[in-house]
């Protein structure tokens, strides 16, 4: 207990981790957020906003709130760069060993000024700019990429922080704590296309992830080559890559990647209508609201639709993409060329531990996803956002909102949480 109050541990630093970080202060109990990465956020941080002269309810603008609220709000133990390496239940709790790795920048001298950031000969290698700008701390340093502290000198971005923020002596640490219950919001992983040998993802330059393209249309503001730097004049969108097939045991739909991919090539072709948009899908699954509205839309700015699935992906000499697919209006096979081609990625588990599993009696679903049951909410155990299923933004919070319910009402069983406040 810290001052009295039940201690909550929140392993997983995403949208639905912070989400439930902030509800568990609200309920009066005292959060503690473990996070693998440098920031934050988690894949919903990097992810661009779909606005075109409407907005299309991407829901991008609630990972912002959420990250804002987190910024100007009351501080709680957070972990990054860390995992919990061991846990046991210990009496009617838990205690958990967490690790961190050295963390270089003080977040409470901070400011977020960028100076280290534009000294820096290895930035976005060395040092690291987080995805959103609400994010604490708003840099991190790898040290093993550190060209200075390699060649045994001060690091430039040291000698020029004006706050000194920068403290390069610190070290790896251990904590133990005891916890009464514990929220698992350790996310999805997205599918890796090279895992189908037929995209020959490795080979061909020009073929993104949508993921990556959400990192352009965010901090470039459009899509951009990457064999050259250029903007393409032609994109194609490649629907269901990783889901719904059964020769890699992807039966599942991942239920958000055709509302994303939608959404992603109406952007485009309304930021630059000189950009011929295709979008290659077998049918759409209208998870998405207002999903009829959306093709409509995207049909007015000149996205065009092509139900078919591409079975060939070969790079050009000038490193375009021709694709290959049967066109069942003509009945006969067509082979098109692409300036880029964009993969609409399906959601995958995260593997879970064996032994963290049997300690805290997680199983599992057909398609791999944790399991909420009543029965592991009533041991002091709560699963939220896409550790469950695939979820898009808005399901993750709500997500992360009923684990803190469920965890509230374990919690009201014991003497020193405030019955009032939860």
């Amino acid at each position: 207990m810290e001052n009295g109050k039940a201690q909550v541990l929140i392993i997983g630093g995403g949208i639905a981790g912070i989400t439930a970080s902030l509800e568990v202060m609200k309920m009066g109990a005292v959060p503690f957020l473990v996070e693998k990465g440098p920031f934050l956020g988690g894949h919903s941080s990097v992810f661009a906003c779909k606005a075109v002269d409407t907005c299309l309810e991407c829901n991008v603008c609630l990972v912002e709130d959420i990250m804002k609220e987190l910024k100007n709000g009351k501080r709680f133990p957070i972990y990054l760069n860390s995992t919990v390496s061991r846990i046991k239940r210990e009496g009617e709790g838990f205690r958990a060993v967490i690790e961190s790795g050295a963390s270089f920048i003080d977040s409470e001298k901070c400011t977020g000024c960028g100076i280290c950031f534009n000294v820096c000969p290895g930035k976005g290698d060395a040092l690291l700019r987080a995805p959103s700008h609400l994010s604490i701390p708003p840099f991190s340093i790898n040290k093993d990429n550190c060209s200075c502290m390699k060649d045994g000198l001060e690091p430039i971005c040291k000698e020029n922080c004006p706050e000194s923020a920068i403290q390069l002596e610190n070290t790896a640490a251990k904590k133990e704590l005891t916890c009464k219950a514990i929220i698992l919001a350790t996310g999805y992983r997205p599918f890796d296309p090279a895992e189908v040998k037929r995209f020959n993802f490795e080979k061909i330059e020009n073929m993104i992830t949508a993921l990556e393209l959400e990192r352009m249309l965010r901090f470039n503001s459009g899509p951009i080559r990457p064999s050259d730097g250029r903007t393409p004049r032609s994109v194609a969108f490649i629907q269901c890559v990783g889901s719904r097939n059964s020769t890699i045991n992807r039966d599942y739909c991942s239920r958000v990647c055709c509302g994303y991919g939608l959404r992603m090539a109406t952007r485009v072709a309304y930021d630059d209508s000189s950009i011929k948009v295709t979008v290659f899908y077998m049918d759409f699954q209208d998870h998405t609201k207002g999903f009829l509205e959306l093709k409509a839309l995207a049909r007015r700015y000149g996205v065009r639709f092509l139900r078919a699935m591409p079975g060939e992906f070969f790079e050009t000499d000038n490193k375009d993409i021709l694709v290959g697919y049967y066109d069942d209006g003509i009945k006969k096979g067509v082979k098109e060329e692409f300036n880029m081609v964009v993969l609409s990625i399906g959601i995958s588990p995260v593997e879970v531990g064996e032994a963290f599993s049997e300690i805290l009696g997680l199983t599992h679903d057909e398609d791999g996803f944790l399991k909420g049951t009543e029965e592991l909410s009533q041991s002091g155990v709560a699963l939220a956002g896409s550790v469950l299923g695939p979820m898009d933004i808005s399901e993750s919070i709500s997500s992360a909102k009923r684990a803190v319910f469920e965890i509230g009402e374990f919690l009201k069983k014991d003497y020193w949480v405030n019955r009032d406040e939860l």
